[in-house]
């Protein structure tokens, strides 16, 4: 069962459900698998099912009759029916699936006496660290899915701020600009504290899930969008829109009547869709190297008020 939670662990890396299984065959492991239903796009792809077919080839035959089958979390139908038409003599599984179990929760496909095959069931073996992989990966993924908060900036969060900003430039915008471009824009050896100053007296929000930021951005007081970053594992998720809409909001506060940014290449799509508009073109240099970016603006309806502290 701890190989099998190896695999498990293997999914839940890959951000698939944490279902981990091996088959045994005397004292050999004949067959491993674990969920990748997302990643391959298919339903089949359940840890037990890969393990079936990786067994069958091993020992060159469907039937798997000396054979027992380690699983973190009890079969769902699919896979149970599998199973019995394997021929495997012995299931043994971590914890209960109280939503599609059919080794008992919901039904008992592995000993239907109707059926001309039925399986020893064992179950409980490492049933807490079962339970928590599962319990854990799910908790996890609400906080993926929830939207991020905005809050405002913290100095304690220079180190995460800097690193977001090096990891992210490497990342994504490697399409656009050479790999002595980006080291020259974002150098690894950057120091956090000097790097987030402007932090300090510009409008700077902090887009964070759970108790990772996930982006960030900062608005000058003359109505200028500085910087705009989202972390390489969360693009695509709406936050840089939501970080631009806040800005606007602000700037709008503030009195100004347009906001302008400078947008690199990788960056021009998405300030366009924003109602952006490009002003002009840039060639900047750092480093001894010349990179490409766009003066942008967007036009504001001003309001009276106030800069938010």
């Amino acid at each position: 069962m701890q190989a099998a939670l190896s695999l498990a662990a293997e999914a839940a890396a890959q951000d698939e459900v944490p279902v981990g299984c091996v088959i045994v065959h005397g004292d050999e492991i004949v067959g491993r698998g674990f969920n990748l239903r997302n990643t391959m796009k298919s339903v089949l792809c359940h840890a037990e099912l890969t393990a079936l077919a990786e067994a069958s080839a091993a020992l060159g035959d469907w039937r798997l009759e000396d054979c027992t089958l380690y699983v973190t979390v009890e079969p769902c139908p699919m896979c149970a029916g599998a199973i019995v038409q394997a021929r495997i003599k012995e299931v043994v599984f971590g914890t209960r699936n109280r939503k599609a179990g059919c080794a008992g929760s919901i039904l008992d496909i592995l000993n239907e006496p109707r059926f001309n095959h039925q399986v020893t069931v064992i179950e409980g073996v490492l049933a807490d660290e079962c339970a928590a992989m599962m319990s854990n990966f799910f908790k996890s993924f609400r906080q993926k899915k929830a939207a991020p908060v905005l809050r405002s900036y913290r100095a304690e969060d220079n180190p995460q701020l800097a690193a977001l900003f090096f990891e992210t430039i490497h990342a994504v915008t490697a399409a656009d600009y050479t790999e002595a471009q980006r080291e020259a824009w974002a150098p690894q050896n950057i120091d956090a504290d000097t790097w987030c100053t402007p932090f300090l007296h510009d409008y700077t929000l902090i887009a964070e899930q759970g108790n990772t930021i996930v982006g960030f951005a900062n608005l000058t007081a003359g109505g200028h969008l500085d910087r705009l970053y989202v972390h390489k594992g969360h693009q695509r998720k709406g936050i840089a829109a939501q970080l631009t809409a806040a800005l606007h909001a602000q700037a709008q506060a503030d009195g100004h009547s347009e906001i302008t940014a400078d947008v690199s290449i990788t960056a021009k799509p998405f300030f366009l869709a924003q109602g952006y508009t490009v002003v002009q073109e840039n060639r900047v240099e750092r480093a001894g190297q010349y990179l490409t970016n766009y003066t942008m603006k967007r036009q504001l309806t001003t309001h009276t008020g106030g800069r938010k502290q």
